[in-house]
């Protein structure tokens, strides 16, 4: 979960997993028809694609394959900033390469 998802949910006064999944759902709308994006020239997301409000391909749970995605993941390649002490972070965590990818 992402911070900014975190902050404007107000997660923790999540009183059950419903009103968490109720929270979360309400900060993407926020965040997808309201918020306006600065490298968007301040548009919403919802203004700079509108064709993903029409998208007929929605997401089926059915259809997902968690091997699949390791696979397409495993192919990629990811490029993160290692710290002088041979850090990264991830989602606000930190985790140590060490020094030899410093």
């Amino acid at each position: 979960m992402q911070q900014t998802t975190k902050n404007w949910g107000e997660i923790y006064k999540a009183k059950d997993l419903v009103d968490l999944k109720l929270r979360l759902d309400n900060v993407g709308i926020r965040q997808r028809v309201f918020y306006q994006v600065c490298r968007l020239n301040y548009r919403t997301c919802k203004e700079a694609f509108p064709q993903l409000w029409t998208n007929p391909n929605r997401y089926q749970q059915k259809d997902f394959s968690a091997g699949k995605a390791f696979l397409f993941l495993q192919q990629q390649f990811f490029v993160r900033r290692v710290n002088k002490v041979g850090r990264v972070s991830l989602y606000g965590h930190y985790y140590t390469l060490g020094a030899k990818y410093k």
